[in-house]
């Protein structure tokens, strides 16, 4: 089970119905070699160069960190009910 902060998730009635569900979907699908950060602020002075007046503060819904795979950002917008994924590995046919 992953290393996840907070502790207690977010809510149904502060965040989008997917975050908590994919919140869960990480805590009990990976190890304890994984570390997951819901709803990590950031700032960046690129982001008013680049676009002008948009807000330099944003928010990323995900911080997936792995000592070795490193770290992955994750913006969850909504869920599939139904899914079907598929491994490559390299040499694969």
């Amino acid at each position: 089970m992953a290393k996840m902060y907070p502790t207690f998730g977010p809510k149904t009635n502060e965040s989008h119905y997917a975050e908590p569900k994919f919140y869960n979907l990480l805590k009990n699908g990976l190890d304890d070699t994984y570390t997951v950060i819901h709803s990590v602020p950031w700032l960046s002075s690129a982001i008013k160069e680049i676009y002008g007046d948009i807000s330099a503060i944003g928010e990323v819904d995900f911080l997936v960190i792995h000592p070795i795979r490193g770290v992955l950002a994750v913006e969850v917008g909504g869920i599939l009910q139904r899914c079907k994924w598929l491994l490559l590995q390299p040499g694969w046919k």
